[in-house]
């Protein structure tokens, strides 16, 4: 998603599950995240895939997490895949607004020094 030029999502695996017996992904744990040099939000979302079969099969060892991914972009609702990287965006927003305009300011005066 690139709603503006300098804010990105990036997806990520952090997590499989495959059954032993076949190899055959069940389950992901998919990150989405947004970030910059100091402000960082991010969600996680975990996928079933409902399938017992694939004949797209990959080995577990070759499946890569560009594989994964688009896996679950394909599966996935557009809509809940596009609520869950608008959600992402508004809060990553909240925290950069926070950041520029703090509410709360730790420290001591600089005299104190």
């Amino acid at each position: 998603m690139n709603t503006n030029n300098d804010i990105i999502g990036v997806y990520s695996v952090e997590d499989l599950i495959r059954k032993q017996e076949t190899g055959l992904i069940i389950q992901a744990t998919i990150n989405y995240k947004i970030k910059n040099e100091e402000v960082e939000f991010s969600e996680n979302i975990i996928y079933f895939f409902n399938k017992d079969s694939n004949s797209d099969f990959i080995e577990f060892e070759d499946v890569t997490e560009e594989n994964v991914i688009s896996w679950y972009k394909e599966k996935e609702n557009n809509t809940a895949r596009l609520n869950m990287e608008n959600y992402v965006l508004k809060e990553y927003k909240k925290l950069n607004k926070q950041k520029e305009n703090p509410i709360l300011v730790e420290g001591v005066p600089t005299n104190w020094k």
